[in-house]
């Protein structure tokens, strides 16, 4: 997992504000197709940047506990409103980005995290924030 959240945060690199990676966790040994959960997690960081100012805050939160990864996305951003949590964030084809998106990148992170036994979950305040909170099975011998 550390892998994927180095190479997410070296794709993110050119993007403000900068992400922060928090863990001390050197091993955190996930089963995923790599270059997916890498795409997944790197576009919820980048709505995460897009959300909020320059000198804002963005970080990545790791921790390994017992059979799961937790893996929080922190952002200091606009935030947004529960109805919107509710009705529109995790609906296909629903973007708040104009022509730019296609409004599917939420849609297919909570797909292929609860394809593989996780979860996904967010926690916004409008003016304050957004948290995504995802729960990722760890690898067993």
């Amino acid at each position: 997992m550390l892998d994927i959240l180095s190479d997410v945060i070296l794709q993110q690199a050119g993007n403000q504000p900068a992400v922060k990676l928090d863990s001390e966790y050197t091993e955190c040994v996930v089963h995923a197709d790599k270059q997916r959960l890498t795409a997944i997690i790197g576009h919820l960081v980048k709505n995460a940047q897009d959300a909020t100012a320059d000198d804002g805050s963005v970080k990545i939160h790791l921790r390994c506990e017992q059979k799961f990864a937790y893996i929080q996305i922190i952002d200091t951003g606009c935030g947004v409103t529960g109805k919107f949590i509710a009705e529109r964030l995790f609906k296909p084809f629903d973007t708040t980005k104009g022509n730019a998106g296609m409004g599917i990148g939420v849609y297919e992170a909570r797909e292929y995290i609860i394809s593989q036994r996780g979860e996904i979950s967010v926690q916004s305040e409008v003016g304050v924030g957004t948290v995504f909170s995802i729960k990722y099975p760890l690898l067993t011998a």
